[in-house]
């Protein structure tokens, strides 16, 4: 399985600070699920600040490879994507879950 590194920003625009216990993600596209990853060790971000830090990724062999076959066989111009991340606070406070979605454009790429 291929791995690589991803940075993350985090933003705390609350008036405390954030001790992030770890971090999990799931990056979907067209409904399969490519690329997956946690981490833990991260920094506190301070209150009304950012910060910044990098995990390692690992993609799906096989899931990107159907998603290959498919967009050859139903060629269009967009596919769907979902960034899904999930921040561990501790076991106190729930934990702070963040969703992106979106379309990337494939027309580029003919």
């Amino acid at each position: 399985m291929p791995t690589f590194e991803i940075g993350l920003r985090v933003v705390n625009p609350n008036d405390v600070e954030l001790k992030l216990r770890g971090v999990s993600y799931t990056v979907t596209l067209a409904g399969r699920d490519v690329i997956t990853g946690a981490g833990k060790e991260l920094p506190v971000i301070d209150s009304y600040s950012e910060g910044t830090f990098t995990l390692t990724a690992a993609a799906s062999f096989s899931e990107g490879f159907l998603i290959m076959t498919d967009l050859m066989k139903n060629p269009r111009d967009s596919i769907r994507y979902e960034v899904s991340t999930k921040l561990d606070v501790g076991s106190i406070m729930p934990a702070i879950r963040v969703k992106e979605v979106g379309e990337i454009s494939l027309s580029q790429l003919r």
